[in-house]
């Protein structure tokens, strides 16, 4: 047993080190083993003004069950935000609702990831009007998971939504057969749709000898290095036909 004051303070100050140890140890286990997890299901990317989210991780739907346009191999998954979407070849009426959390509340461009002109839905979020995507809608890419299956970004408009809880339901039109959603998108900048890659996210292949061009989106800041705006025309056509 220690007896005098500096065997005492020794002590003291180790068993205080080793709890401090023994804290942080269970700390970074709960971390990274256990507790609640901080990645919210269905949540593929989430940061302030914009959310990411899977289509077929969602509170409830009603399509019926069908393989017909469902990912069958390894690259067919690859093609797909998740690996999977929500599709079957039965879509009339079907229905579908997914709970989000907004980080922020404000004006959101939202875009949908789908099935080619497949499917048209009404769509709206809380107690809004319902809008409707047409087969009429622009496809802004288009990505192929086998023949006549492929993946399409469509840009379904701006939407004013509050900070925290919101629901999206969607309802397939009464002659609706084929269908299918990969992921959503709400986004307060601009989004330029690139298959199932995220903001910032690359490809990074290359050939021996070359380098991967894939710079990041242009902001249109004026901290750009080399700006050939100031000789183009204000406005386009103002001196004559382009």
């Amino acid at each position: 047993m220690p007896t005098s004051k500096t065997e005492i303070n020794t002590l003291a100050a180790s068993l205080l080190f080793l709890t401090a140890f023994i804290l942080a140890t269970v700390y970074l286990l709960a971390e990274s083993h256990g507790g609640e997890s901080k990645t919210k299901p269905g949540v593929a990317l989430e940061k302030p003004g914009f959310l990411w989210w899977e289509a077929e991780v969602n509170r409830s739907n009603t399509f019926p069950a069908s393989r017909a346009f469902a990912p069958n191999t390894p690259a067919e998954k690859d093609v797909l935000s998740g690996g999977d979407w929500l599709q079957t070849d039965k879509g009339a009426g079907a229905t579908a609702a997914w709970d989000i959390n907004l980080i922020e509340g404000g004006t959101y461009h939202f875009w949908t990831r789908k099935f080619w002109l497949h499917g048209p839905f009404k769509w709206a979020f809380n107690d809004q009007a319902q809008q409707t995507c047409t087969r009429k809608c622009t496809l802004v890419d288009s990505v192929s998971i086998r023949k006549f299956v492929g993946a399409n970004w469509v840009y379904l408009g701006e939407v004013t939504l509050p900070k925290g809880k919101n629901v999206l339901k969607i309802e397939a039109l009464p002659d609706t057969t084929a269908i299918a959603f990969d992921c959503w998108v709400l986004s307060k900048t601009r989004f330029t749709p690139n298959g199932n890659k995220k903001p910032g996210e690359k490809y990074n292949r290359t050939e021996p000898g070359w380098f991967a061009f894939e710079p990041d989106e242009d902001d249109f800041s004026n901290k750009a290095l080399f700006d050939l705006r100031g000789m183009n025309e204000d406005r386009a056509g103002e001196s004559g036909y382009v």
